[in-house]
């Protein structure tokens, strides 16, 4: 096995033309960035959701719908209070 090489703080260097790159500040960074909508996010990263093939979207979908069946078929605390409150009424 190889022995891992020392981390180094030196800046990166492009391979290419083998100069230093300058170190990016963190606002430099943060004033590149533009804010975008949510739908544009999730049809440029599917692959976060499970929707990069035919076949994991199909069980992403078939999850989700079980998920938000079971959840759909819990009573809420204030279903579980008004009935509590109509049963120690009678």
């Amino acid at each position: 096995m190889s022995e891992a090489m020392p981390k180094s703080n030196a800046a990166p260097v492009d391979t290419l033309t083998a100069t230093p790159k300058p170190a990016v500040s963190a606002a430099e960074m943060g004033a590149r960035q533009r804010e975008i909508s949510v739908s544009e996010f999730f049809t440029k990263n599917r692959h976060l959701l499970g929707f990069d093939n035919p076949r994991k979207a199909l069980l992403t979908c078939v999850k989700e719908a079980k998920s938000s069946s079971r959840l759909k078929s819990q009573p809420t605390a204030a279903t579980r209070r008004r009935r509590a409150r109509q049963t120690a009424s009678v």
